[in-house]
């Protein structure tokens, strides 16, 4: 404050003059909202309120110029059973073709499928847990393998694990599940039948032979 005095027409006067800063504006930081916070605040609340999780596969957001939030994450990695190549999808939404997927995801759990080639599908749920890699195996059924049961020296009523298969004959082919079966012959002329362990693979033919 400055203090001045003059004489006008005989009377004292006394001026003072102020001098008065003006406040300083409120320094401002824009959100992701676009709504203009003070940056005070946003430090003290340690980032903004309306921030929204990331979607799949993301295991962060940015809230602003200098804060990132951190999301848990973890890994999948799925393969099928078969060793195919597959069409990927997580929750519905595709992810490539490939005979291995192997991605981030967040925290949670989801539905990881597989469709082969020949459009057979397979299907596992999966919980993904933060920094581990969960493996998820598709599991298809494996495909049908071949029984030939062929008789030399006369015809045969064929039997498979004791149920009939078909009317006399020589020979019978069967598409059957892999496994372990038991092939029966029982002969048209009367004789004794006869039996034989066969084990059916997969994409194979295996072969039960009755001399008789």
């Amino acid at each position: 404050m400055i203090k001045r005095t003059a004489s006008v027409l005989g009377i004292s006067l006394s001026l003072m003059a102020c001098a008065v800063a003006p406040a300083p504006a409120a320094e401002l930081d824009d959100g992701p909202s676009g709504a203009a916070r003070p940056s005070a605040l946003v430090d003290a609340l340690g980032g903004t309120d309306d921030a929204t999780a990331p979607t799949e596969g993301a295991d962060a957001i940015d809230v602003g110029s200098s804060f990132r939030m951190q999301f848990p994450s973890g890994r999948v990695y799925a393969y099928a059973s078969t060793g195919d190549t597959c069409a990927w999808t997580v929750n519905g939404t595709a992810k490539g073709t490939s005979t291995v997927l192997d991605m981030a995801l967040l925290v949670g759990t989801y539905e990881v499928a597989c469709r082969r080639a020949d459009g057979v599908s397979a299907s596992k749920s999966v919980s993904i847990t933060a920094s581990t890699t969960t493996t998820a195996v598709m599991t298809f059924p494996l495909p049908d393998g071949t029984l030939l049961m062929a008789a030399s020296g006369g015809t045969c009523w064929f039997y498979v694990n004791g149920a009939p298969k078909g009317g006399a004959t020589s020979s019978l082919q069967l598409s059957l599940k892999p496994g372990a079966y038991t092939a029966s012959c029982k002969p048209t002329s009367g004789a004794a039948t006869v039996s034989k362990s066969v084990l059916v693979h997969s994409g194979a033919t295996s072969m039960a032979m009755f001399k008789l």
